[in-house]
């Protein structure tokens, strides 16, 4: 316990006062530990600045997270009821297995880092990953936040190179809590801050819980050229269980370039920074088949070519849901095995208690209407004792199909499935 002031003061004066802060957070939420200089966002016209971004990020980097998205979006959104609609953020999920791999290490940590399809070199990278993600402008409004959350009997015998690597490299504030009082209001309310409110209630959390993970990803962009209104019409969609249901869809005629083969057809709608990808299964084939199709991993990885150039017509139902998907066994499907095994996990960078990951839960929000979009995300991963051509091609989105919002020149930010418009 001595160690906790002296941990506060030097984990300040590394990462120093920052002028760019988040808003500041109810009362609820203790005081960080750490003072975390959140990236200077460039003008959505300054395009040296975000050239440099760029430049900053290796094409290794990028590979990973794609790579990452394809794998997991396959195993987290593949064989889910038709009656349920799904949405998944890889990037969430990706930044906080990788404020995880940072804490971990021997075969721990290798397993982390082959499920990210990362290394340690790109891992020591992550925060250039981060700024080039980071987007706050008049259009766009792309922002992640990162924070551990350490159980206040135990946060003195932390090593404080690990906590300061979570500050530095994952841009992480540090908050001291007690997991036996009411510290999953605490972070519903960091949660909702960093959300724009669309996500935060109480979190689930277990007394037992010793270090809390969080990562959120909210995301607001306008269509680059908007949705009529009053083209916006009542309509009919035939639900993944074989009912229908009525719902608005939104209508629209443009000319652009499309995907189509057996499985799926495709076609891209610009945001002011970055697309929303439509993607509809073809006929008699469901969200699954699309996904385990190798053409779903070619567009993840933004090298699927068009197919063909010609009027795109488009209906799309207005969204707005949310989702909670338990992630711990699509963890372990993904190849991390000992981070979840009290007798195997190596948390040894952080202290020498013996730790484990009990649990991985993901909520996510989504609003789609004619003006843009608006979403998102956090990821939890608690830690616990070791108790545990010219053409045309319709897009008539009135049965099960799939989005993909991507950020400009990023890997998917959210992939949903929608099955369903039953209220």
């Amino acid at each position: 316990m001595k160690r906790i002031l002296p941990l506060l003061l030097s984990l300040l004066l590394l990462t120093g006062c920052a002028s760019n802060q988040p808003g500041q957070y109810p009362d609820g939420v203790p005081s960080s530990l750490t003072a975390v200089r959140w990236p200077e966002a460039p003008h959505a016209e300054d395009y040296d600045a975000q050239r440099s971004l760029r430049a900053d990020v290796t094409p290794e980097q990028l590979e990973s997270l794609n790579r990452f998205a394809v794998n997991s979006a396959k195993v987290i959104l593949g064989n889910r009821p038709q009656t349920e609609n799904r949405l998944y953020s890889p990037v969430s999920l990706y930044f906080a297995l990788s404020m995880l791999a940072s804490i971990t290490g021997g075969d721990t940590q290798a397993q982390i880092l082959s499920a990210l399809a990362s290394d340690e070199a790109m891992l020591e990278r992550t925060g250039a990953l981060y700024r080039f993600l980071y987007r706050d402008d008049e259009y766009t409004r792309l922002f992640l936040a990162n924070s551990a959350w350490m159980e206040k009997s135990v946060a003195g015998t932390c090593n404080q190179d690990a906590l300061t690597d979570l500050a530095q490299i994952h841009y992480a504030e540090l908050f001291p809590v007690d997991f036996q009082d009411a510290a999953g209001e605490a972070m519903g309310q960091w949660v909702s801050q960093n959300t724009n409110g669309l996500l935060g209630e109480a979190l689930q959390v277990s007394p037992e819980t010793l270090l809390s993970l969080l990562n959120t990803v909210y995301f607001r962009s306008e269509w680059m050229s908007a949705f009529q209104e009053s083209a916006t019409a009542p309509g009919v969609f035939h639900n993944g269980d074989g009912t229908e249901s009525q719902c608005d869809f939104m209508n629209k005629t443009m000319d652009g370039s499309f995907f189509r083969n057996d499985v799926f057809t495709a076609a891209s709608l610009s945001l002011k920074s970055g697309a929303v990808t439509f993607l509809l299964p073809g006929e008699g084939l469901r969200p699954s088949d699309v996904l385990a199709s190798p053409s779903w991993e070619a567009l993840v990885k933004d090298q699927l070519e068009s197919t063909g150039y010609g009027e795109v017509v488009l209906k799309v139902p207005k969204l707005d849901y949310s989702d909670s998907l338990d992630l711990l066994d699509a963890a372990k499907a993904l190849g991390i095995q000992a981070a979840f095994d009290p007798m195997a996990a190596d948390f040894s960078p952080l202290c020498s208690d013996p730790l484990f990951v009990s649990a991985i839960r993901q909520e996510s929000a989504l609003t789609m209407d004619e003006k843009g979009v608006e979403a998102a995300s956090y990821t939890q991963i608690d830690v616990a004792g070791a108790s545990m051509p010219t053409d045309q091609a319709e897009l008539i989105l009135d049965r099960p199909f799939l989005f993909v919002i991507r950020a400009e020149g990023a890997a998917p930010l959210f992939v949903g499935i929608v099955n369903t418009m039953a209220q």
